[in-house]
């Protein structure tokens, strides 16, 4: 899912950018502004209060705004969003989803309009109706845009439709709109999303039983259905989501200077175990609707999840050893065991080959890797 970077390192290279997307299927990369990343005016003495540049950051309160100056009179419109980064795609692309922050349809994905939707109007002309809002959902083209500027690190924007057919409603069509920001709220969001930590995954047990945070991302609410989606944007605009590690040992034996040095481990564990807010969840209780969304629940509490959370978590897991699809006859799912000698100087490979090879005493004891 989504890992997050400063602006400040983009703005010092620029070329970052156009870097490849984090480890990973559904990947995609949040920004945080940062105290040096942040605009100023009157050389340097303040901040300033419009963003200039790409890309916009994520932690804070943006609005679109366009002023008309005609005859002594000034029109500003003010349109609050949040701008998502579309999944799997660099940050150079600049594409977004534009997701409603105030007013009825808050919480609601800004969407293109279609060509093949023109109506006549007023004699031989036609129009295209301008799109309403709709309920977000990632996978459809018509609600992503790409942003565009007049120049680089220019104040002023305008948007277009990543749908060759699509037509952008007029807040971002028009050109030359600006974006306001604030900083009065952050979403939460903070520059400790990082994904995985490959050492301390690859790591073997040091405390039984204890678990270890491997890694970090953070889930847009667009791909989490809890509750009414204008809720979710007030109280949980980005979801936290951490793999965690312990390791359980399941056996144990020692040989003594024994002549017999084969060690048969037949040992049953539960391949997987979904649970929502500590209660286990039966697996006959969990559906995909037709939309790509898996719900989890019970009694009269449900969580979905878009299927691209589900594919990366199990992507993430089964990388490093755990088998999702590996099930027999039985219904029972296939894990890996990794057998770890006892003592710290029977780590190294050398060291166990020898103890083997001329039968000293070793303890040997099978861990299985928990994740969660």
């Amino acid at each position: 899912m989504y890992v997050t970077r400063r602006l400040s390192e983009y703005q010092r290279n620029r070329s970052e950018l156009k870097q490849p997307l984090p480890e990973g299927p559904n990947s995609g990369v949040l920004i945080i502004q940062d105290e040096e990343s942040k605009p100023t005016c009157c050389f340097g003495s303040c901040y300033g209060s419009e963003l200039k540049g790409l890309p916009f950051p994520q932690n804070a309160k943006l609005t679109v705004n366009y002023i008309i100056a005609a005859n002594n009179t000034t029109i500003v419109y003010q349109d609050p969003v949040v701008f998502i980064p579309v999944l799997d795609q660099p940050l150079s692309s600049n594409r977004y989803y534009a997701i409603k922050r105030s007013g009825k349809h808050s919480g609601e994905a800004s969407a293109n309009a279609k060509e093949e939707d023109r109506v006549p109007c007023c004699f031989c002309f036609t129009r295209i109706p301008e799109a309403k809002p709709q309920g977000a959902d990632p996978y459809d083209i018509y609600q992503q845009f790409e942003i565009h500027q007049r120049k680089s690190l220019s104040r002023y924007y305008f948007a277009t439709s990543v749908a060759p057919d699509g037509v952008p409603p007029e807040f971002l069509k028009r050109k030359g709109w600006t974006v306001e920001y604030s900083t009065s709220e952050d979403y939460g969001l903070r520059d400790d999303a990082k994904g995985i930590n490959a050492k301390l995954r690859s790591e073997l047990p040091s405390d039984l039983n204890r678990s270890v945070a491997v890694g970090n991302w953070y889930v847009p609410f667009i791909f989490v259905k809890d509750g009414d989606a204008k809720d979710q944007l007030k109280s949980s605009t980005y979801y936290s989501m951490t793999l965690y590690q312990k390791w359980e040992e399941v056996y144990s034996c020692e040989n003594s200077y024994k002549e017999n040095r084969e060690v048969l481990v037949n040992v049953e564990v539960e391949p997987e175990v979904v649970k929502l807010e500590g209660q286990v969840i039966g697996k006959e209780t969990i559906r995909v609707d037709e939309n790509g969304v898996v719900w989890f629940g019970f009694a009269n509490k449900s969580v979905g999840l878009r299927s691209v959370v589900i594919d990366r978590m199990k992507w993430e897991e089964e990388r490093f050893g755990w088998k999702s699809r590996a099930v027999d006859e039985m219904g029972r799912g296939e894990v890996r065991v990794e057998v770890i000698p006892k003592e710290p100087w029977l780590k190294d490979q050398t060291n166990l080959m020898e103890a083997v090879q001329t039968g000293r005493a070793i303890n040997v004891i099978c861990w299985w890797r928990v994740l969660s």
